[in-house]
């Protein structure tokens, strides 16, 4: 089923697009590719790519402990050395 233009909904394991989201898809692929794409073909590809962006970009707790700044413990060693 396709999508509406109404923000999607999905449930865990699935993941809805909207007429609008399905055409801009098209668009791309058809410039990307060279070929079209039909809407049931957008959907399908361009869930999968949603579903691998969520995988790539979930935040682990390694990558958030090194975004955090750190401090310097020997600033006042090198302050003394100068």
């Amino acid at each position: 089923m396709l999508g509406t233009n109404s923000p999607s909904k999905r449930s865990k394991d699935s993941i809805m697009l909207t007429y609008q989201q399905i055409e801009k898809f098209q668009l791309i692929y058809k410039e990307v590719v060279g070929e079209e794409i039909s809407k049931e073909d957008a959907l399908l590809q361009g869930a999968k790519l949603v579903r691998l962006m969520e995988i790539i970009y979930q935040p682990s707790n390694n990558t958030q402990q090194l975004s955090q700044p750190t401090e310097i413990s020997n600033e006042k060693e090198l302050s003394s050395k100068n």
